[in-house]
């Protein structure tokens, strides 16, 4: 039997009729995900469509999008046909089927369904919400305390955002001239790798070193922002020791990442104002504390003024007072015991003379029992004796009268001496006299005045 050999030309156009026939160039709404994208030099983008079951590979199919078709898919995404069109995404894309002689059988993609892609978006964002409310993660960080002020922060964002230079220079530049400091930890906000980055960043921030964990982007539609709605990122904010907050920027949707944060906000400005703020209600309090403070002292100042007035006066008289009382007491004690030692020494006098007393009688009873015979000779030799001094002292009196009547001044007197005294004492030497000395002269019969008118010295 010969062989009928086709060429290989004719075996593709026969498959591209076959197919164009069977298709009729009709458009199909195809659900797959992407396993591979490439953007050509020239605006293509080259796409590998899978389907997976169980994690196992049931079709596979490559796909291209025009460079005019992706200028149209842009323009009415409104920026969501990159985070659409990226490697792992699922999409519902409309697309016929087209066979190429030279490239072989690709789909077209005409259209992409963006419902379909903001469905999956909240579809995932409620699985992650509800498996983070189970967990017990949505309100662990909001916990946290907020320190009263906020200086030290670590900023995780894109670091040549938009966003990030508004936040710096809106923090950095306050007008109450408030320091900050920033560290920045840089990462991807939007694609595949975005929450890895994020996750990264996060981990990398030492909670000793600062006071809050600050996420921040420039906003963007709900695909752009779907990064933050990533289960493992959310799960680290929630569990890290510090106060995340969040300012993405989109005005009328949270992510995730906002409700799990314990301090969210709408842009970065709002943060930035939300820091200063705090800053400068704590520095309101602290000066009305240091107010209330030096009132207080002032207060306190004068209430203990007055208390050691009191206290000086007390101490200024206390001390006399109680040396006055003491002084009594001590006075009181004197007389006492002045008293009780007279008594005592009267009450030994008395004892101590009638015990010489009867010392004396007993002795002398003794005396007279044990030597009368000796004590009535001793006694007339001793009267004996007495009148014999006695008579001898008579003698004696008597010639003293006579010698001392002979001395008598009136005798002198008598005998034509005289007695002069100047001022009431006698004079026995001229140099006691002076010439006008009145001068009294005592004679036998009376006395004469004169004055002293020369002196004449032997």
């Amino acid at each position: 039997m010969d062989k009928k050999i086709f060429t290989l030309e004719q075996l593709t156009k026969s498959l591209q009729k076959t197919i164009r026939d069977a298709t009729g160039d009709r458009q199909f709404w195809i659900k797959a995900e992407i396993a591979q994208v490439k953007f050509s030099g020239s605006g293509h983008a080259y796409l590998e469509l899978v389907e997976l079951r169980n994690n196992q590979k049931v079709a596979s199919m490559s796909a291209v999008i025009w460079q005019g078709d992706i200028q149209m898919m842009r323009r009415k995404m409104s920026g969501d046909f990159d985070n659409i069109v990226s490697q792992g995404q699922e999409m519902v894309c409309l697309a016929t089927v087209e066979f190429h002689s030279v490239y072989g059988l690709k789909l077209r993609i005409n259209d992409i369904d963006l419902s379909f892609a903001l469905g999956a978006l909240e579809k995932r964002k409620a699985e992650t919400l509800e498996r983070l409310k189970k967990e017990g993660l949505m309100e662990r960080n909001r916990a946290i305390p907020l320190p009263r002020i906020m200086q030290n922060i670590a900023l995780i964002t894109a670091p040549d955002s938009a966003a990030c230079e508004d936040f710096r220079q809106h923090l950095l530049q306050n007008e109450h001239r408030y320091r900050f400091h920033i560290e920045l930890f840089p990462s991807k906000v939007q694609g595949e790798q975005a929450p890895r980055e994020l996750i990264n960043a996060l981990l990398k921030v030492n909670a000793q070193n600062f006071d809050a964990v600050v996420f921040i982007r420039g906003g963007g539609s709900a695909l752009d922002l779907d990064a933050f709605n990533d289960y493992e990122l959310c799960a680290a904010a929630a569990n890290f020791p510090l106060p995340v907050l969040t300012g993405i920027g989109h005005e009328t949707d949270l992510s995730i990442l906002d409700m799990v944060a314990g301090s969210p906000h709408k842009t970065p400005t709002a943060i930035a104002d939300f820091l200063i703020d705090r800053m400068y209600e704590f520095e309101g309090q602290m000066a009305r504390m240091m107010v209330q403070i030096a009132r207080n002292s002032a207060n306190r100042i004068k209430q203990n003024e007055l208390v050691l007035k009191n206290f000086y006066a007390i101490a200024e008289k206390y001390p006399v007072s109680f040396c006055q009382r003491e002084r009594g007491q001590l006075h009181d004690r004197s007389v006492r015991l002045l008293r009780l030692t007279e008594e005592l020494i009267h009450a030994k006098q008395i004892i101590l003379r009638r015990t010489e007393s009867n010392t004396m009688q007993l002795a002398l009873d003794k005396v007279k029992r044990s030597e009368p015979k000796r004590i009535n000779e001793a006694s007339q030799r001793l009267s004996t004796l007495f009148q014999h001094k006695l008579t001898l002292y008579r003698q004696r009196m008597q010639q003293l009268e006579s010698s001392v009547a002979l001395l008598h001044p009136k005798k002198t007197l008598a005998r034509g001496f005289s007695i002069s005294r100047v001022n009431g004492e006698s004079l026995t030497d001229v140099t006691k006299l002076k010439v006008g000395d009145q001068l009294t002269t005592e004679l036998l019969n009376g006395q004469i005045t004169s004055t002293v008118t020369d002196i004449k010295k032997t």
